[in-house]
């Protein structure tokens, strides 16, 4: 809620946070709110509800479109309304200096006001609530679909979760220095650059090694290993994000990341489909 102690609170704050660059050019308004919603992590809330209905679909043979329509709209905007709230945030907490290398921050760089961006935000989760925002997004879609929850949506949930999470890990590790300096208590800012590579390697390797528990889970056979296509990638970012030091390349490192768990989450969903043949 948005009241005016908080209108208040974000104007005073907001004079301890760094002014917009001089060189920046607004892309204007519908742009500025396509940037702030930051529309390649959306990706995040999609696997999710695509792994549930499809697991639920194999175990009972029940598939509702319009259920299935409505969880993933109510994901992506509990996702959009997650960055609108970290961008205005970070703003607030004077996190986001000059010298930031993540994508631009629309309520930093003055594009769109704290009060715009907050209620935004607001009304991305009102309306996922309203929409279903009650559901866990891979075991509350396999819910949904089925009438019931199983232990194979609760595997796949794990797996898609820790992907979802390595996309967090990239980004405070590229935030830890502004995080620190603002006081944000971030596990890569506490625990350092060290910690945060190897717990980008572990989230983005451990839903592979995971894969071998669906095959009791879901009464699954072959099927189950067509996720692991995606293995070499997942490597090959592990290794990268240990050789290379921090930079901007952080942030195609994270868009990518994004998409390796939407493909997972896809190779994962189509595995169930062919399971009750092999």
């Amino acid at each position: 809620m948005i009241g005016g102690n908080a209108g208040r609170g974000w104007r005073a704050r907001s004079r301890r946070a760094s002014p917009p660059s001089p060189t920046s050019q607004c892309p204007g308004r519908v742009q500025s709110w396509v940037l702030a919603v930051r529309p390649r992590t959306l990706t995040i809330a999609v696997g999710p509800v695509l792994v549930g209905t499809a697991a639920a679909s194999a175990d009972t043979g029940r598939f509702d479109p319009a259920i299935m329509a409505v969880a993933l709209l109510a994901a992506v905007l509990i996702q959009a309304g997650t960055n609108l709230q970290n961008d205005v945030g970070d703003f607030l907490r004077g996190a986001d200096g000059a010298d930031r290398i993540g994508p631009p921050r629309m309520t930093s760089l003055g594009w769109l006001s704290a009060a715009q961006v907050e209620r935004a935000a607001a009304l991305a989760f009102g309306l996922a609530i309203a929409l279903g925002g009650y559901l866990v997004a891979v075991g509350g879609s396999y819910y949904l679909q089925a009438g019931s929850l199983g232990l194979s949506a609760i595997g796949a949930g794990a797996m898609i979760g820790l992907l979802a999470a390595a996309v967090l890990a990239v980004n405070n590790y590229r935030d830890i220095e502004s995080d620190r300096r603002a006081g944000k208590h971030t596990l890569a800012a506490c625990m350092g650059g060290g910690f945060a590579r190897a717990e980008y390697a572990v989230l983005l390797l451990a839903p592979f090694a995971l894969l071998a528990a669906l095959v009791p889970l879901a009464d699954m056979g072959a099927a189950a290993a067509m996720p692991l296509i995606g293995l070499p990638w997942a490597a090959r970012l592990a290794w990268t994000i240990h050789r290379r030091p921090p930079g901007a390349w952080l942030n195609g490192l994270l868009a990518e990341t994004a998409v390796l768990g939407l493909a997972f989450a896809g190779l994962l969903a189509a595995s169930f489909g062919p399971q009750r043949a092999l």
